[in-house]
């Protein structure tokens, strides 16, 4: 085999090592996206040019803004952390840089392949396991994933498998009708809240404007009849549904219940804007926010136990750790993809960032790992494809 062969086959493997990684291992995931990053810098050292200036631009952006709430206080091991874990952005934006179209192509299968892979963990233990599954989901937990069993991330990555399905034509049509509602449908069943969400703003995205307003509020209107027909026939959904109800009804802003995930979040999320509004304490540095929020939680609720270290939400986290200021740049870069894509139309990018901001609510996605690499790998290939095809 030449060596100019071995080259040209190292991206290839090198991205399942990533796939690998963000399935099993982080440790394996960590080490794979720094060879992505060697890769993309030796490519642009040996070829001297940068097709995608834009998306290089926004991928070293969350580095300089990671410095917003790293100055206040001395750094920990903490700090470098997420220093490491936003250097997927330009891993992944020089990589995608590094490749030709028909590479972009052989990620795509190995991506969506390694998706339909996974599938066979959460479903089959599912069919081996129905009660438990039914006992699970009535308490408001879900089925078993790869990812660390984060299930909200791993929606999220099948998510992605479905968005590339639907914007591009990676398979013969048989089998990419099959695979597209395979994942739509699955995505329905494994009922994760977020990517429900994520799946409702793909299809808008994908739709709006491609047929005729009729049609559209016509298939609008089937959706609706299928999300009530799944409710009543489909025992994931009906139980997901029923749970968050009850965890609804069971708030009390007056005592925190750690056993109800929805209310945890809302009192955490509720201790950090008043901890923002009345205390006025941000700007604080992201090896703080832990401490203010803790405090600023005992005083409100002085017997309970806090085992959480920033609001799920990512936007009262970086307004905590860095401001107002600081806060309303992250959010400018955030959306920054969004006002591109819209006016090129890029729907498959621009769908993907609503979708991750929309994330943001109710999770800090960029503060994990995995929530990183779904966002900065996603949106570097669409962005990519989309130039190669001439949209951009």
């Amino acid at each position: 085999m030449k060596v100019a062969e071995i080259y040209r086959r190292l991206p290839l493997i090198f991205f399942t090592l990533v796939l690998a990684g963000l399935l099993w291992s982080r440790a394996l995931l960590s080490i794979a996206e720094a060879l992505t990053l060697l890769y993309g810098l030796i490519a642009f050292k040996r070829n001297k040019t940068i097709q995608y200036k834009h998306i290089i631009i926004w991928s070293v952006a969350p580095i300089l803004l990671f410095f917003l709430g790293a100055y206040q206080q001395p750094w920990h091991w903490d700090t470098f952390d997420y220093l490491l874990t936003l250097a997927a952005y330009p891993a992944a934006a020089l990589f995608m840089n590094s490749l030709d179209a028909a590479q972009q192509k052989q990620i795509m299968h190995i991506w969506i392949g390694a998706v339909l892979l996974s599938l066979l963990y959460p479903l089959g233990w599912y069919v081996l396991h129905m009660k438990e599954a039914a006992l699970r989901y009535g308490m408001g937990q879900s089925l078993p994933t790869f990812m660390d069993t984060d299930h909200v991330r791993y929606g999220l990555f099948v998510c992605s498998g479905f968005l590339l399905l639907l914007s591009n034509s990676v398979f013969q049509k048989k089998w990419q009708y099959l695979f597209t509602v395979l994942l739509g449908c699955t995505i329905v069943f494994l009922s994760v809240r977020t990517a429900w969400v994520a799946l409702i703003i793909i299809l808008l995205f994908h739709f709006a404007g491609s047929i005729r307003w009729y049609y559209f509020f016509a298939a609008i209107l089937l959706f609706a009849l299928a999300c009530f027909a799944a409710y009543e026939w489909i025992p994931t959904i009906h139980q997901k549904i029923n749970y968050s109800i009850y965890d609804w009804q069971m708030y009390r802003s007056n005592s925190y219940t750690p056993d109800f995930s929805d209310g945890a979040r809302r009192t955490i999320n509720h201790i950090a804007w008043q901890t923002i509004r009345e205390q006025h304490q941000y700007n604080v540095g992201w090896n703080e926010v832990p401490f203010i929020l803790n405090s600023s939680f005992h005083r409100q609720y002085p017997t309970a136990q806090l085992n959480y270290g920033w609001p799920f939400n990512q936007y009262l986290f970086w307004w905590l750790g860095s401001g107002f200021w600081g806060m309303l740049l992250f959010v400018s870069w955030l959306m920054y993809p969004s006002l591109i894509f819209s006016k090129k139309k890029n729907k498959a990018a621009l769908s993907w960032t609503l979708v991750i901001a929309a994330s943001c609510f109710a999770e800090s996605t960029l503060n994990f790992q995995y929530g990183v690499w779904l966002h900065g790998w996603v949106i570097a290939l669409v962005f990519c494809i989309a130039y190669r095809s001439n949209v951009l």
